[in-house]
């Protein structure tokens, strides 16, 4: 292995006679190995001899688009992980390209990097020395040259939890986020606990009932729900907490109307029955009427959908 870290390796055999046959192999080069490379061969008979041969090696750098960056790889290896509260935890990240990181705070903690290692690659640690129940979240590291339009294979992400008994939910830190809109989508209410063992159930404050959905401790609850008030419940070690108050709004902001219309024949003879059925989805829809050849006034429809 050389200054640069490559591996490199020198082969000769002998072909036959006085022919012999020498190989240079130089694994992972970089812009730094071209130059002059020069092979000497001499004798060792009476008379002495010797030949040079020299060529120009030449490394350029595959653009991005011949070679795509490789996601990058967070240390510790792993999807979640729980961090006592109060502890300090590291995390450290290597990729082919400079790094960046997105944590649960707007404020990015201890960040090092990032720097280039004797491998070629670059890496960037965060470190927290006082964990809370507001650094549980997920901690993503992504290239700095990375949009919007790229491939999300360009970041990584590893999950934290720091349990709170006095803080069993997780603070938000962004304005008006207990306020979802409805949509026919999936939709998040994200009471996200602290403490991954916790048995969490969805309540509707109006009926006081449980309201099904699936809970998730990285997302909070997911699902479809109609507007109300709604509060999360959490259980651990026999303990009940309730979390703040959702509120989901019934207006989508001007979601799309879907319809479909459909009819049982597309031709009928005179004094045959026609029937056409409309069913609409969306949230704006107040009313229905129907328009078609000679009707004799606004006719409203007897069933909705």
């Amino acid at each position: 292995i050389d200054d640069h870290g490559h591996d490199v390796f020198s082969k000769t055999i002998h072909i036959e006679g006085i022919r012999y046959q020498s190989t240079l192999t130089l694994t992972r080069p970089t812009e730094e190995d071209s130059g002059n490379y020069t092979i000497s061969a001499s004798s060792d008979s009476s008379s002495p001899a010797s030949a040079h041969f020299s060529f120009l090696l030449r490394v350029k750098t595959p653009s991005r688009a011949l070679l795509p960056l490789q996601s990058p790889e967070i240390s510790p290896a792993r999807e979640d992980m729980v961090v006592p509260l109060h502890s300090s935890f590291q995390l450290s990240c290597r990729g082919e390209a400079e790094l960046l990181w997105d944590t649960p705070l707007l404020q990015v903690p201890d960040w090092e990097g990032p720097v280039e290692d004797n491998s070629g690659l670059f890496v960037s640690s965060i470190t927290v020395g006082n964990a809370t129940a507001a650094h549980t979240g997920f901690y993503t590291c992504y290239y700095a040259s990375s949009n919007s339009t790229e491939d999300e294979l360009e970041e990584s992400s590893i999950y934290i939890y720091v349990p709170d008994p006095n803080v069993p939910f997780v603070p938000s830190v962004i304005p008006y986020a207990n306020h979802v809109l409805s949509d026919q989508e999936e939709m998040e209410i994200q009471c996200r606990v602290t403490d991954p063992s916790a048995n969490v159930t969805l309540l509707n404050i109006d009926t006081q009932r449980v309201v099904p959905s699936l809970y998730d401790s990285k997302r909070g609850a997911v699902g479809f729900f109609s507007s109300g008030t709604y509060v999360c419940r959490a259980v651990l070690s026999g303990q009940e907490y309730l979390s703040e108050e959702y509120i989901v709004h019934g207006w989508t902001g001007g979601s799309g109307l879907q319809v479909d219309l459909q009819a049982s024949k597309a031709a009928l003879l005179v004094g045959e029955s026609l029937v056409v059925t409309c069913v609409a989805r969306g949230s704006e829809m107040l009313e229905d009427l129907w328009k078609y050849p000679g009707k004799m006034g606004p006719a409203r429809g007897e069933d909705r959908a």
